[in-house]
């Protein structure tokens, strides 16, 4: 051991060796001291773990501002990592030490990595006693052991992190200050005791935070704060420059120059619903009008309880999150509220009001005396208590459209309201006329007209400027309105004036001129009012000459006014738009993506008819759209005739491959459409469930669809009811009823009706429904049914009369699971012309029926010659009755259920004709036999080692998947190589859990089916063909020695749902051919999964990072890469040869934090990737452009250097730090300090223990 204030180098690896995660482990007696210690890396070597089983002491005659822990890596290099059950500083060292980590990985401060200390428990602690700890090198450190002691922590230099991860109750009276762009990362609820201040010290000489003030930052995660964190420290404070670093906010080159330099946010929500309940203070009131203060909430909901007095700063909501404000000690006297007079602006996102409307610093109304100004600039304000929001606009006519005091002013892209809660919220903006009158009269008039682009109201046209080839227009762009729920919906009570085209035009023509651009050019002649969410209801008329509405956003906007009169049409782009009592007939009516939900309250027969055309009162389609019944059932004629048809490319409808929109998510009723349709082509209609289940159908249409084909897709449901002449009919995720005269009976081609070929995939389900109307044939007898993860339910005729038997063409399987339900009492039989099925899709099939599938029951019947099910003797391992038993063909062609099963002990009577049914006992393989199928209850059954069950078919089924378990060392396989089938079903509610401990060998396929889970937990090799995970979850929670070894591919999802994949807990343990495709559809992903490491696991409770290299990650439709579990210190690595996403998919990365998370791409791919077409239209697949990349919470993506062979992919750049020295004055650096110096290399890193 080196003297105990000698100062440790530990040298950078150059090489990996056979090991790519190697790490250079080195182990120091308890007791040990310290003066420093020093770490080198190398981007191409190890990392260092140094770890003890006793105390550690720092900083023995350290001197001033000098490091007790220094990692002077490579920017590139692997994490460092120091584990220890207790750390202290030396009582010799000076009053300030520091720590300081140069590298992009993370340093690490913890317990011991064994598990036996965890350390977010005692016992586990970082006593830093009075001393002042510095945390500087522009890059992460993580200090996951509980801090002691008086002392105060300041982190400082831009890009540097400190992240506490621990119950920090011991550390009493400190103080954590944050300045220069650094952030400190909250992620334990105890991390900032009541007793301890933040930033209480940022404005010494030392600190210098004019110049950059940090950010502290609340980060909960599934692992440590699944329900978020509830912070109470004594004190916050915060600069009004508060930044946080420039590569943590969503648009680093935005416009506004604050953000640009890199403001983040003094107080930043990373993720979660967090709440802060501690009084925030303004840090230097010096300076607090010079600028704003910033809040940042990136995801999630931060809520502020405690009050906020910022000064005379203003208060800056950033961030697509939610930040909730509640404090207001006397809800009489609006001074004990929130403070900040020098207003509040909302830059994106949302920022909520709740508990008392004087939260928002100067309250909702329009009182002469508090002068507060609020800023609309992308964002909205949250309604949630019910006081009347009135705070006033100007008219725009006086004093040059000064404002008046207590106003709220739109001076950005969009900007609004959004109710919250149960209970109706209203906006009634007061309009102010001019100066006071006197000093205690107005001069406003209270829910006044507001003139659009005027005085404040979406934006002040009066202040527009020009200037050398640039005008400014003080436009506030789109009016956002919405709420949280439907019955609590918004009022807007004001009057709109849009304006006069004509003049704002001249004027607009005018301020081009005067900065000398071409005046060509038209002012808009559009005015957008957007429902982000929910329902508004605006009650005031909209009037305007030469303007016209365009409605956007995905909610309901109610016009309910008969007064408005505007004459520039109106356009329906998203969502849906309900008019007065007279339906708009002032205007022409534009669907281009939206629908309009007619107003019937005076319609009593509850028939809209519309005409179409361009005249006032009329309806024409500019792109998809369509129409929703409100809150009572509606019915759509299109003209007067009855009998005539509409098709795609008549006048003033659908165009080509445009959409037909039946119904809206907030329609509380059945919507009918009640015209024939000519499809002229194959054309699509869109359904959209609406928000009670009560109601049978979203929409009805009620005459025939004919021609090429018809898709329908969407989450709704509708009823056809007419016979329809089509080639093809597709359902993709929607639920399609032929009922009353529906049917789809085929198409004459040449005097012979040909079969319609009926494909139902994607979630999506047809029915037959004879219950009222009993109708033989609704399915042509030569039509082929094709199901490709999809439903048909077929629901048998009521009464004595009803028929046994319904005829029906060829089913297919496709490929994915499937399901036939049949809903009978009595006998039932689907008898269908043929079978086939994609056997290379390794489709399934899942019979379902309340009634007994028998011979003389409920059954399905196949032509006599047609062995479809009968694959194995009597059954097939595809297809399952009810999720519990086997389907079984007898001589006859009948299916029905199997009920030959076998529950002895293994024994003789354990053969290869044997449909073995463990059920709920437990049993133990006696010696290697095969059967021909494995029925499992909640019971287990042990696969003793040296032992092997053969299931010759490959029939798997876990019928109760609450416990059923196949345990033990020995193996699991099937006969010549054929596919294992493991079907799991539980209640269906995703929360049952069936297990396979033994290995599973033969280099098979392997299908994962049902809706529950399976976990395979192996602690040796499995070795498998390809992977199908068709449904629920399949988790590889394999021991520390198992490996799943694959030649093939893994294929997560069959697009007819949300499927995931759970990689391994430790690290590289998919072996072989790697190559993983997420597969998701329109109404679900495939998604890869990190691993959460339970308690007892090396590393500890805290640290669950693992790595994983994939030689191919495959896109298809959608896919989701869910990090989790890692941390800074430990994190998680996913390493990907080969990235491909097919054109249309799109990749979401979710739960990712720097430095807890590396998505890793190899450099050989990088033009490829990096690729953008001349036009900037398109590009490779990880281009802006292209997006086919996502990182939730983020708009971006960035490529950095990572090492050699991969690129990081980040949704901010992550620069190298340049604050620490460069390796070769570290000699001179130890040297000025009087230290000894010990060295440390070793040329051949040793192999690790797993983690």
């Amino acid at each position: 051991m080196p003297p105990d204030d000698a100062a440790v180098f530990f040298g950078a690896l150059s090489s990996f060796g056979a090991d790519l995660d190697a790490r250079e482990e080195v182990v120091i007696a308890g007791g040990t001291s310290i003066g420093s210690l020093w770490f080198e890396g190398h981007e191409e070597g190890p990392g260092y773990t140094l770890s003890s089983d006793g105390g550690l002491t720092l900083g023995a005659n350290v001197g001033d501002q000098e490091h007790i822990i220094a990692v002077a890596d490579w920017y590139r290099s692997r994490e460092t990592r120091i584990f220890a059950p207790t750390i202290s500083i030396h009582s010799t060292a000076a009053s300030t030490v520091r720590i300081s980590n140069q590298s992009l990985a993370g340093l690490l401060i913890s317990g011991q990595p064994t598990g036996i200390n965890d350390p977010l428990a005692t016992g586990s602690t970082f006593g830093i006693g009075s001393h002042k700890l510095q945390i500087r090198g522009g890059s992460m450190t993580h200090i996951a052991s509980g801090l002691t002691g008086t002392g105060r922590i300041d982190v400082d230099t831009d890009r540097t992190q400190l992240i506490l991860n621990a119950n920090n109750s011991g550390w009493t009276n400190g103080s954590l200050n944050i300045v220069g762009h650094a952030i400190a990362v909250i992620k334990n609820s105890g991390a900032l005791s009541a007793t301890t201040t933040v930033n209480q010290f940022v404005t010494e000489t030392e600190l210098n935070p004019r110049s950059a003030n940090g950010t502290l930052m609340l980060r909960s995660t599934l692992d440590t704060a699944p329900n978020g964190l509830t912070l109470a420290p004594k004190e916050i404070y915060v600069f009004s420059q508060g930044a946080g670093r420039s590569t943590n906010i969503d648009n680093p080159s935005g416009s506004d120059y604050r953000k640009a330099a890199g403001f983040s946010g003094a107080i930043y929500n990373d993720s979660g619903d967090n709440t802060i309940s501690s009084a925030i203070k303004h840090s230097n009131p010096q300076f607090s009008a010079l600028f704003p203060t910033w809040f940042y909430s990136r995801s999630g909901n931060l809520k502020l309880t405690g009050k906020i007095d910022i000064e005379s700063s203003m208060f800056m909501k950033d961030g697509q999150g939610v930040i909730t404000l509640t404090y207001a000690d006397n809800v009489q006297f609006p001074d004990q509220g929130n403070k900040g007079t020098g207003g509040t602006q909302i830059v994106m996102g949302e920022l909520r009001i709740e508990n008392s409307h004087w939260a928002l610093s100067g309250g909702f109304n329009a009182e002469l005396s508090f002068a507060t100004t609020l800023l609309l600039s992308g964002g909205v304000l949250g309604l949630g208590v019910d006081t009347h929001f009135t705070r006033k606009v100007s008219d725009g006519g006086w004093e040059n459209g000064a404002l008046p005091a207590g106003s709220v002013k739109w001076i950005g892209a969009r900007g609004g309201f959004l109710a919250r809660g149960t209970t109706e919220k209203t906006v009634n903006l007061t309009v102010s006329h001019g100066p006071p009158i006197s000093s205690s009269v107005d001069n406003v008039t209270a829910g006044g007209r507001v003139n659009w682009h005027k005085g404040g109201f979406m934006g002040s046209w009066e202040h527009r400027f020009a200037d050398k080839d640039t005008i400014n227009m003080q436009n506030g762009g789109r009016l956002v309105l919405g709420s949280e729920t439907y019955e609590g919906f918004l009022h807007w009570k004001n009057d709109i004036y849009f304006g006069n085209h004509a003049q704002f035009q001249a004027e607009y023509e005018a301020l081009l001129a005067d900065a000398g651009l071409d005046t060509n050019s038209r002012y808009t002649n559009q005015r957008v009012i957007e429902i982000q969410e929910g329902v508004a209801q605006m009650e005031g008329a909209l009037s305007g000459e030469g303007f016209g509405l365009v409605k956007t956003g995905e909610g309901l906007l109610r016009l309910t006014s008969s007064a408005s009169s505007y004459d520039g049409g109106t356009r329906i782009e998203a969502g849906a738009l309900q008019g007065d009592v007279n339906n708009l007939n002032f205007t022409n009516l534009r669907l281009a993506g939206g629908v309009y939900m007619p107003n019937m309250k005076n319609r009593a027969n509850e028939v809209f008819t519309v005409s179409l055309g361009t005249g006032n009162g009329e309806f024409r389609w500019l792109g998809s759209g369509g129409f929703a019944a409100g809150e009572s059932s509606t019915t759509i004629r299109i003209g007067t005739d009855p009998e005539s048809s509409l098709s795609w490319e008549d006048e003033h409808f659908l165009s080509d491959g445009s959409e037909l929109i039946l119904g809206h998510s907030l329609s509380s009723a059945t919507l009918t459409w009640d015209k024939a349709l000519e499809t002229n082509g194959t054309q699509t209609v869109r359904v959209a469930r609406g928000r009670l289940d009560s109601v049978d159908y979203d929409a009805v249409l009620n005459q025939s669809v004919s021609g090429t084909g018809l898709v329908i897709v969407g989450d709704g449901r509708l009823a056809m009811r007419a016979a329809n002449a089509l080639n093809t009919f597709s359902v993709r995720g929607a639920t399609v009823t032929l009922n009353e005269a529906g049917a789809l009976p085929g198409i004459l081609v040449g005097g012979v009706l040909t079969g319609t070929q009926i494909f139902v995939r994607e979630s999506g389900t047809l029915t037959l429904d004879n219950r009222t109307t009993d109708l033989a044939g609704r399915l042509g007898a030569n039509s082929t049914l094709t199901l490709d993860g999809g439903t048909f339910r077929y629901r048998k005729g009521s009464g004595s009369g009803a028929r046994d038997t319904e005829t029906l063409g060829t089913l297919k399987l496709e490929g994915g699971s499937n399901t036939i339900a049949i809903e009978a009492t009595g006998a039932m039989v689907l008898e269908f012309a043929g079978f086939d099925r994609n056997d290379d899709e390794r489709a399934t099939l899942d019979l379902i029926s309340e009634a007994v599938f028998s011979p003389t029951g409920v059954r399905l019947q196949l032509p006599n010659a047609q062995n479809a099910f009968g694959d194995f003797g009597n059954m097939s391992p595809w297809a399952t009755v009810n999720g519990t038993d086997w389907v079984s063909q007898d001589a006859n062609g009948t299916i029905t259920q199997l009920a030959d099963y076998v529950t002895a002990a293994p024994g003789a009577t354990w053969t290869t004709t044997s449909n073995i049914n463990i059920g709920n006992t437990n049993r133990t393989l006696d010696q290697s036999r095969a059967v021909r199928s494995l029925r499992m209850g909640s019971g287990e059954l042990n696969l003793a080692a040296g032992r092997t069950l053969t299931v010759d078919s490959g029939g798997l089924l876990f019928a109760n998947g609450a416990a059923g378990k196949i345990s033990g060392a020995g193996s699991l396989t099937t006969a010549s190589g054929g596919t294992l089938y493991a079907h799991v079903y539980g209640s269906g509610s995703g929360g049952a859990t069936a297990e396979i401990n033994a290995r599973i060998t033969g280099g098979i396929d392997f299908v994962k089916a049902g809706p529950e889970t399976l976990r395979l937990t192996s602690d040796g090799t499995s070795s498998f063909r390809n992977i199908y995970v068709h449904g629920g979850r399949l988790e590889l929670d394999l021991g520390a020695n198992g490996r799943i070894n694959t030649t093939g591919k893994i294929i997560v999802g069959d697009r007819s749902g949300t499927d995931v994949l759970r990689l391994p807990k430790y690290n590289n343990q998919l072996t072989g051919e790697r190559h993983i495709v997420l597969r998701g559809g329109n109404y679900g992903a495939g998604v890869l999964e990190f691993a959460l490491k339970p308690a007892g696991l090396p590393g500890t409770t805290a640290f669950a990072g693992t790595t994983h290299r994939l030689k191919t990650l495959e896109v298809q439709g959608q896919g989701v890469i869910d990090f989790r579990g890692g941390e800074v210190g430990m994190a998680n690595y996913l390493y990907i040869d080969e990235l491909i996403i097919g054109v249309g998919s799109k990749l979401t990365i979710r739960n990712w934090f720097e430095g807890e998370d590396y998505l890793l791409v190899h450099r050989s791919k990088y033009d490829e990737y990096r690729y953008t077409d001349p036009s900037g239209l398109n590009g490779g697949i990880l281009a802006n452009t292209n997006q086919r990349v996502e990182f939730e919470g983020y708009s971006f993506l960035y490529i950095a250097h990572y090492n050699e062979d991969y690129y990081e992919v980040t949704p901010f750049p992550r620069q190298m730090a340049t604050y620490f020295p460069e390796p070769s004055t570290y000699g001179a650096i130890l040297g000025a300090t009087g230290l000894g110096l010990l060295l440390w290399r070793r040329h051949k890193p040793r192999r690790p223990n797993q983690e």
